[in-house]
């Protein structure tokens, strides 16, 4: 049945009005339902070819619906589509509502599209206006909305419960974006936080605001201590592996970053970061084992080059080490002068797809390890695609390594040799499959959607 809505939708898209293409990708984004990748393209297509009708207020919760719906099924959007909502929505941003505001900006961070400081500041604007007109309403002894303190529309009227789960899907979004808020913003996210009772908080929504002010230094809020009680109460049993790691993850930052904040999460909620180190140690010893694998559950063509051009190079390594903090490292470099040294392949999901800054968690992760003690490389997979032949690459990493590489290592005649040699042709062989195969696919994918 979807995919005959599907085949309509897409054939007939430039007859439907923005909200009814609105209607539409929001019903398969609550669904669930991915589409095809050409229905995508098309409806970026008409929103970019109809972009004086789309871009109108009336239309504007349209848009934000669309780009709601497209981060939620999974999709990436093209540059062009992503630049257009940069350009043109910031001055609509006075009329959208609460939710409007956060799911663009969550979006944003979903599709690693950082948008240049006129649009952030725009965002952070009607943030703070919408946070700040909309006051609670009493109703009752149990009942409470959020209004509009001044008989203005703006923002809507808006449940407890949804005010708290849009300020930690904000304040979240600008961590995973490399962000930092306004201390204007901070200010009023940390009063509207206080407003509400920690109840109104579900468990990842709780987990979500430590890690992100732990992450922007922002430990000085208010709502700070506050958060780590309330989370450490609420408790389930069933609490996300992936919360618990982000509260391992703030513990680690307390613990060896802001060491002179005046939080001392194993005092105030010892059960909580107990509880944390148990499942990251569980992890640890599950991935030792071989019962689990680390968030890449093999390594990329891309670090395997890089390993066998260490190799090359004569430099014992570890790949996929992972630190006495808990911390996974990429590749560690082994040497008698007791230095630690690690070495960060990084992908494309590491930065933006508009600019190629690291994003919030590869921010982190590097502050993390060099408070930690750790020297740090970091080798980008845009500046690796770009060594032509193999001599290119271990230049590359011999100025990279700088005097980790001894005198009569750095020849530039190197060249990979036997078990090397053929370790190289393979990872060649398997990339050279692997582009046919996904070429075949899109073929195929391309003919049924015909």
């Amino acid at each position: 049945f979807l995919r005959t809505v599907e085949l309509q939708f897409r054939k007939d898209i430039s007859n439907f009005s923005p909200q009814n293409i609105s209607n539409m990708m929001w019903a398969f984004g609550r669904m669930g339902h991915r589409g095809k990748y050409t229905t995508m393209l098309a409806m970026q297509k008409s929103m970019l070819q109809r972009s004086d009708e789309f871009y109108q207020p009336r239309n504007v919760q349209a848009v934000t619906n669309i780009t709601w719906s497209v981060a939620a099924v999974g999709h990436q959007p093209r540059l062009k589509y992503l630049e257009l909502l940069e350009e043109r929505l910031p001055p609509l941003m006075p009329v959208m509502n609460e939710q409007e505001l956060v799911n663009t900006i969550w979006a944003m961070s979903d599709f690693r599209y950082v948008p240049a400081a006129p649009f952030l500041r725009s965002m952070e604007a009607a943030l703070i206006a919408t946070l700040q007109a909309v006051e609670p309403l009493r109703m009752g002894s149990t009942q409470e909305l959020y209004a509009p303190s001044n008989g203005s529309p703006l923002g809507g009227r808006v449940e407890p419960r949804h005010r708290a789960q849009h300020l930690a899907n904000s304040l979240s979004a600008f961590q995973k974006l490399g962000c930092r808020p306004t201390d204007e913003l901070m200010a009023v996210m940390d009063r509207a936080i206080l407003n509400l009772e920690m109840h109104h908080f579900t468990e990842q929504a709780k987990t979500n605001l430590i890690w992100s002010m732990t992450m922007m230094d922002r430990t000085d809020l208010a709502s700070y201590r506050p958060l780590w009680i309330a989370l450490e109460q609420s408790m389930s049993k069933e609490m996300r592996i992936e919360s618990l790691g982000q509260v391992y993850q703030a513990a680690m930052m307390l613990e060896h970053v802001h060491k002179s904040c005046d939080v001392d999460c194993w005092e105030l909620v010892p059960a909580l970061v107990r509880r944390a180190v148990d499942a990251r140690k569980e992890r640890i010893k599950a991935i030792k084992d071989g019962r689990h694998t680390p968030v890449a559950p093999t390594m990329s063509r891309f670090h395997k080059e890089v390993s066998l051009v260490l190799s090359m190079l004569r430099l014992r390594h570890s790949n996929e080490f992972i630190t006495e903090e808990g911390v996974f490292v990429d590749i560690k470099v082994e040497n008698q002068d007791g230095r630690m040294v690690a070495i960060e392949v990084d992908g494309r999901p590491h930065f933006s797809v508009n600019g190629g800054q690291p994003l919030g968690s590869t921010i982190t992760r590097d502050r993390l390890l060099k408070a930690c003690g750790w020297e740090l490389i970091v080798v980008p997979l845009d500046e690796w695609t770009v060594l032509s032949t193999f001599q290119d690459k271990v230049r590359y990493m011999t100025t990279k390594l700088g005097d980790l590489v001894l005198p009569h290592q750095k020849t530039s005649d190197l060249a990979p040799q036997g078990e090397s040699l053929l370790q190289m042709y393979g990872y060649v062989a398997c990339d050279i499959f692997s582009i046919l195969a996904v070429e075949i696919c899109v073929a195929i994918r391309l003919f049924l959607s015909a």
